[in-house]
């Protein structure tokens, strides 16, 4: 009972458990568990050990741009990686990450925008299968270290800006218990005036070019973020013709046509904003982080046909990641595993400040064992080094992978290493590259849901 217990409490919606699970709980195997955690944290704590770098303490600015649904699988820049063709048209970032800091293996940390968020701000994982912890923000920890409350506190002026409403996941009360001070949303953009608007809201291009000329009026330092919006599902909009390639072919999927299409789109809504951000005093004191929130499960025909989980789950959570900092000339790439919990300890480290806080890395320091952890709604794939371990058999289905929440209370009577499948990756899977199955003794899986169990409970101030 205590691996279910592990994953059910605080992984799965209360929705899903029925009063009798109360019976099996005691005081002993809560004490049992809490010490799982704790172990798990110094487990993936001490994986992330590096050689300490110090660099001299700055006052730069800081602007996070994620992109909404854009996975690296679509990227020409991770294809020409592998020496293969790309799938979309992405020449401003192939541009920009083989001139800047780029990471090879980064993943989102899980299937949802806001958990992404919660993730590069915060360094946390942002629960399972519940709801994001953004929906009972008034529940949040007051001292929850994240990085814009961290640069708060050292004098930054910290802001969010997106195309849609506010009350989506609840951010208008979410952003300020995390540390954001200002917002843009929609409202606060199209009242009084005429923008333009793709799909949900206000196109990324007015947003972006809105957010620059903002930041531009600002004393430094300032920390920024802003999560894109037009290439959101369904991705059926109506695209400026600039910004779509006349060599495209279709592929017979028309879901995933419109996809590629919606990635080309933030290609050239991102190059409008970084041509302009070259020409702005800006670029000599701001650092730039160009990424992604999180997969969709749409693919070729060719893939889908494969069928193979392992190499789809790869597709569906590597994210692009490319970084612009002023006083680097020389591109970087990246190859250790990483993910979005690494951003927030980088970007402080970039800053010649501790990153003590967070579990994650300084991915610009090597690690003893770069590790990463996926989640999508009750799924779990953890990797390390060069070995992944996911429940074996697990089913998730929709565009952002849900899976079958009811199926936990058959699964998780059995032990972790009964459910674990793990496999030794060979070569990078997005170019062809081969996996086996391999046996592996140490619970993954477990003590990747015993760090999700942590984070959340600190989250929510229950572990001092």
């Amino acid at each position: 009972m205590a691996n279910y217990k592990s994953v059910g409490m605080f992984s799965l919606s209360p929705a899903y458990f029925h009063p009798v699970h109360a019976f099996f709980t005691s005081m002993s195997s809560q004490q049992e568990h809490v010490g799982a955690e704790f172990e798990a944290l110094n487990l993936f704590q001490q994986a992330n050990r590096g050689d300490s770098t110090f660099v001299e303490r700055s006052n730069k600015n800081i602007i996070v741009i994620t992109l909404e649904s854009v996975r690296a699988s679509q990227l020409d820049y991770y294809a020409a990686l592998g020496g293969k063709e790309g799938i979309a048209a992405t020449p401003v970032f192939n541009t920009f990450a083989a001139n800047n800091i780029s990471a090879k293996n980064f993943y989102a940390n899980t299937n949802f925008t806001v958990k992404g968020e919660m993730a590069i701000w915060c360094g946390l994982l942002d629960r399972n299968a519940k709801p994001p912890l953004s929906t009972i923000s008034e529940q949040l920890a007051n001292n929850l270290p994240c990085l814009p409350s961290m640069l708060r506190d050292l004098g930054y002026d910290t802001r969010f800006y997106h195309g849609y409403q506010s009350r989506f996941y609840n951010r208008r009360a979410f952003l300020p218990k995390v540390g954001f001070e200002n917002s843009l949303f929609f409202a606060d953009v199209s009242e009084g005036r005429s923008v333009e608007e793709i799909g949900w809201g206000i196109s990324d291009e007015v947003m972006l070019g809105l957010m620059l000329d903002e930041l531009q009026s600002l004393a430094s330092p300032f920390f920024a973020h802003i999560t894109t919006l037009s290439s959101h599902y369904p991705f059926h909009w109506q695209w400026p013709e600039a910004s779509q390639s006349a060599n495209f072919v279709e592929s017979g999927d028309k879901l995933y046509d419109n996809y590629r299409r919606a990635v080309a789109y933030e290609d050239h809504a991102f190059g409008k904003f970084w041509e302009a951000f070259k020409r702005s005093p800006l670029a000599e004191n701001t650092i730039v982080v160009v990424t992604a929130d999180h997969g969709v499960w749409t693919f070729s025909p060719e893939d889908a046909a494969q069928g193979d989980n392992v190499v789809l789950d790869e597709k569906f959570f590597r994210m692009p990641l490319a970084i612009y900092h002023p006083n680097v000339d020389e591109p970087q790439v990246i190859e250790q595993v990483s993910s979005q919990i690494d951003i927030a300890p980088t970007l402080l480290a970039m800053l010649g400040l501790p990153h003590d806080e967070f579990v994650g890395k300084n991915m610009l320091t090597e690690v003893e064992r770069p590790w990463a952890l996926m989640m999508k709604s009750g799924q779990l794939v953890v990797r390390v080094e060069n070995m992944l371990c996911r429940i074996n058999g697990r089913e998730c289905a929709g565009l952002h992978q849900e899976c079958i929440a009811h199926q936990f209370g058959e699964l998780f009577l059995k032990k972790f290493t009964d459910m674990q499948a793990c496999y030794n990756v060979d070569g990078d899977l997005l170019q062809g590259g081969t996996y086996s199955e391999v046996a592996e003794n140490e619970p993954w899986l477990q003590h990747g849901f015993n760090l999700i169990n942590y984070h959340n409970k600190r989250a929510l101030g229950a572990t001092d």
